[in-house]
């Protein structure tokens, strides 16, 4: 379980430089009669007694931002942390967030659909100043730092309302966290890219800026035909710009939109070997058990990514006023039982769409799918966990903490074990990003500070 101590020697208990004496002849004993003790270097960071997911102590030293020691002994360190029997764990992701729509609105009105949500938020992304999204962008960003969050996936809205002063914002953002975050930024044709004018030419300057992927949403086109032309554009810029496709992808109750069978139809016309991510799929189960099986069969044999937005599903989608009631979220344990990558996104918190609730904290996410998805079971916990860590749902062998020689990204939480940590929406004590220790930050989340007063 524990790898040796690497860099340990072994040392006279006299120490290396002192003769160790028989206190009866007063000679030194020849060398293999003496008695020897290893001797620990010091390292960096040393994180003492923590547990692995397994339960068992352990105990890690950090050097040069990597991951130098897992010992069954403390170890000591420059700067040393006793983690108090505390879980050590990977840090969390979060796949799936819009960082640039956060923090806009307390009080907007319920909207009966998709289209007068984004004709009321079109009036707020008019207005606003790349200067006024960065410092909203980067509360949130803080926010999920705290939470132990240190790879994010933003999308961004690229559109004829937002211009590009979103994508400017997260690009000097993601510069400004490179020391403690990871974050990746998505392109995203938020009113569509056949019916938006223009969009197709934004699109190529936000790729150009360095954008990390382009976003599609098929369903906010006019026509079916429109909805395809916008799958095959969305290809083509990934395939123009060698990007990554992150997409929505049927955040619907319709069963007019199974658009994802669009999608995987592409790849196959294009022998796409391109990583894709698609959000939502709220429409699965509204299909033929024969027809969803063979799209389970596709996204495995694609290696496709599905981003489950349980805050979203449970809000938007399955309205309780409407007969059968659904739980509007795609079958995440068939999924995961069929070895496909499934994760958790945030969405995104005080913003048009919900200005109540949604507080950026993956583990509440996690509580709210798992009363969806009905994981209740320990090794239900363990797939949660799994998700929230990068890994997808499936449980990796091993204790969950990374091996010598792998990046020291890690939390320290206050509970021993996954179950606790998940039960009690924990926040991590300690943690580290390449080996620097993060600190905890003010969370700037004033209404006073982001409400845009009405003509202003």
């Amino acid at each position: 379980m524990l790898s040796a101590p690497t860099r340990a020697v072994l040392a006279p208990v006299g120490g290396p430089d002192e003769p160790v004496v028989d206190s009866d002849s007063g000679r030194r004993p020849p060398a293999r009669a003496r008695r020897f003790r290893w001797i620990m270097p010091q390292f960096d960071i040393a994180l003492n007694n923590a547990r692995d997911e397994g339960g068992h102590e352990i105990h890690v030293g950090v050097d040069d931002g990597v991951v130098t020691i897992r010992s069954a002994l403390p170890v000591d360190g420059r700067r040393s942390f006793d983690c108090k029997g505390g879980l050590l764990s990977r840090t969390l992701i979060e796949p799936h967030i819009h960082l640039d729509k956060c923090l806009v609105d307390f009080h907007a009105e319920r909207r009966t659909d998709l289209r007068a949500y984004l004709a009321q938020e079109s009036i707020y992304k008019r207005r606003r100043a790349t200067d006024e999204i960065y410092r909203r962008a980067s509360a949130v960003m803080d926010i999920l730092l705290n939470h132990g969050v240190t790879t994010i996936t933003s999308q961004v809205d690229v559109d004829s309302a937002a211009s590009l002063s979103g994508m400017e914002a997260l690009v000097r953002l993601r510069d400004d966290y490179a020391d403690r975050a990871q974050l990746r930024i998505v392109a995203f044709p938020q009113l569509g890219i056949i019916g938006d004018r223009g969009s197709m030419r934004r699109l190529r300057t936000a790729l150009s800026l360095g954008a990390d992927a382009v976003g599609g949403h098929p369903q906010l086109e006019d026509s079916a035909h429109d909805s395809e032309q916008h799958i095959v554009r969305m290809f083509d810029l990934a395939e123009a710009f060698d990007v990554a496709i992150d997409m929505h992808c049927d955040e619907s109750d319709s069963a007019r939109h199974f658009w994802i069978e669009s999608v995987l139809d592409e790849i196959d016309r294009r022998s796409w070997r391109g990583s894709v991510s698609v959000a939502h799929l709220n429409t699965m189960d509204l299909m033929a058990e024969s027809r969803r099986s063979r799209i389970i069969d596709r996204l495995r044999a694609h290696r496709i990514r599905v981003i489950c937005n349980p805050t979203s599903a449970m809000m938007f989608r399955g309205s309780p006023e409407r007969l059968p009631h659904r739980r509007a979220i795609p079958p995440a344990r068939r999924l995961i039982d069929r070895g496909i990558h499934v994760s958790l996104g945030q969405e995104t918190y005080k913003s048009v769409f919900i200005s109540n609730l949604r507080y950026p904290h993956p583990l509440l996410s996690a509580q709210v799918f798992a009363f969806a998805a009905q994981f209740r079971s320990d090794n239900d916990m363990r797939t949660l966990w799994s998700m929230l860590t990068g890994q997808g749902g499936a449980v990796p062998p091993g204790d969950g903490i990374p091996q010598v020689g792998e990046e020291a990204t890690l939390n320290v939480w206050p509970h021993a074990t996954i179950e606790a940590n998940l039960a009690h929406v924990a926040r991590p004590v300690l943690r580290l990003y390449r080996g620097s220790v993060l600190p905890d930050y003010t969370e700037r989340t004033d209404e006073r500070d982001w409400v845009i007063p009405d003509g202003g």
